[in-house]
């Protein structure tokens, strides 16, 4: 009934008994509680997670550009509705090819765990969520913007690595909460970065996006920044430190992004 009301209130000039508009695109309320909503244009494709057995075929740097889109796709979801998308992963990201220039253009669909940022009481459940690619805190119910930035950056790394980070064989048999309890002990380990080609200013940035730490990881705009100039600028690290550049930097050829 709400999916009916949310097409009729976008669609006709007539007033709905219990319904307002506050705006024109993106929410409505009934019975005097907000619902957001987005209208996507129709769009066909392969699935982000379909193709990973192909990953040959496409570059680095066209996984860059990938994952480029992808976080512009959440950003335009903050922008427009001030949500967070909650289950960014492969099987909800689907890859269009452009007419034109022949690009990949990423589409990401699947919003029904979208929702206002959560302080430990998320709105939808949690069980069919890819735990492989959710941001540590959402495992005690606190889901935001950086979560989000935490699974495209898991996402880029599966198209880079071939695995998602901190890989767990077999989770998909395990209970949610053995999962959470085997991640949790996965990524107690470092990660893994050990796969030639991968430029070392990508690495950086990943550890940055990755970080298990939310005050430590970068936010969603630095991390389209980033990923545009194929590296992170020094300023924009939370917690920038010699130490930790040299652990992943061995030849740093530009001064003023690592």
């Amino acid at each position: 009934p709400l999916i009916l009301i949310c097409l009729l209130s976008f669609t006709t000039k007539r007033p709905i008994p219990g319904c307002s508009r506050d705006r024109s695109d993106s929410d409505f309320f009934f019975q005097n509680k907000r619902y957001a909503f987005l209208i996507t244009e129709f769009f066909t494709g392969l699935l982000l997670s379909d193709i990973r057995a192909y990953n040959d075929i496409l570059t680095v740097d066209d996984k860059i550009e990938v994952a480029i889109g992808i976080a512009e796709g959440a950003k335009s979801l903050q922008a427009k509705l001030n949500m967070s998308h909650n289950d960014i992963t492969p099987r909800n990201i689907v890859l269009t090819e452009d007419a034109e220039s022949k690009r990949l253009i990423p589409k990401l669909f699947d919003f029904g765990h979208s929702s206002f940022r959560c302080d430990g009481n998320p709105p939808f459940l949690e069980i069919d969520l890819d735990a492989e690619y959710c941001a540590p805190e959402t495992f005690r119910g606190y889901y935001s913007e950086k979560s989000d930035v935490f699974s495209i950056a898991a996402v880029l790394y599966t198209m880079l690595y071939g695995v998602a980070p901190w890989h767990v064989d077999k989770l998909d048999k395990l209970s949610r909460f053995e999962k959470i309890q085997a991640l949790k002990y996965a990524r107690a380990k470092d990660l893994a970065y050990n796969r030639t080609g991968i430029p070392s200013s990508i690495v950086v940035l990943l550890g940055y996006a990755l970080d298990l730490d939310t005050s430590s990881r970068i936010s969603l705009d630095v991390l389209i920044k980033s990923l545009k100039n194929r590296g992170i600028n020094i300023n924009d690290c939370p917690d920038f430190n010699e130490t930790s550049r040299m652990s992943l930097i061995e030849n740093e050829e530009t001064p003023e992004r690592i």
